[in-house]
């Protein structure tokens, strides 16, 4: 008769241990190249990301406010049924309309181009810019002749209606009605007995993209 075996718990635990400690060192090694594998990757990752830069924001082009004297002037004129006015400073001329060298393909508010006095300028006519409702054909405009940047540019509107002073600080902020689009070109409210003045800044009229086209245009020509 066989004797039975006694089983010594302490030995299998033992044996138990070493095994799974000989499993550990078997699978190490793919465990530190599975790491190094991932380390790759995370590190393209942040380089990948690092590259890709954030998509740029559209901003919009600020012209400089100027600062007024106490007194100043301006050329009031009408658009459609609004007053408006600019700096009589930047208004190099007020000519009566006459003909324009037309261009085709350019924008609907570009009437076209004038000679004065062996200068090309080109004419942008205000009501068609700004949308307004034509109650003036352009060939009872006036135009108003307004240095921007340096730059000649002549400006179709109504009629002059009057010059007037105005005091710095009688210039009315904005209301919120206005988008920050307009407020690009518009500098203020003026008020004049009880009718409100839109005073526009001349910087702000156009563009920069849309002067350089201009710009362009007048080279082609001369």
């Amino acid at each position: 008769m066989k004797k039975k075996r006694k089983v010594s718990f302490k030995k299998v635990l033992q044996e138990e241990t070493e095994r799974k400690e000989k499993k550990e060192e078997k699978r190490e090694p793919e465990k530190i190249e599975v790491e190094k594998k991932v380390e790759v990757k995370r590190e393209e990752a942040e380089s990948r990301k690092a590259e890709i830069k954030p998509p740029e924001k559209k901003v919009i082009e600020e012209p400089a406010k100027k600062e007024r004297p106490e007194i100043f002037e301006v050329v009031i004129f009408p658009l459609s049924s609004e007053l408006y006015a600019v700096p009589v400073d930047v208004v190099e001329e007020i000519v009566n309309f006459r003909e324009l060298i037309f261009v085709p393909n350019l924008p609907s508010y570009v009437a076209g181009l004038m000679e004065l006095r062996n200068f090309i300028i080109p004419i942008i006519d205000l009501m068609e810019k700004f949308g307004f409702e034509r109650k003036v054909k352009r060939e009872e405009s006036s135009i108003l002749i307004i240095n921007i940047k340096g730059n000649p540019i002549g400006f179709l509107v109504e009629r002059i209606s009057s010059i007037e002073k105005f005091r710095s600080d009688e210039i009315l902020e904005l209301p919120p009605v206005f988008s920050e689009d307009e407020k690009r070109y518009l500098e203020g409210l003026l008020r004049k007995e009880e009718k409100l003045i839109v005073l526009l800044n001349p910087d702000g009229l156009l563009t920069r993209e849309e002067l350089a086209s201009l710009q362009e245009l007048k080279k082609e020509r001369i």
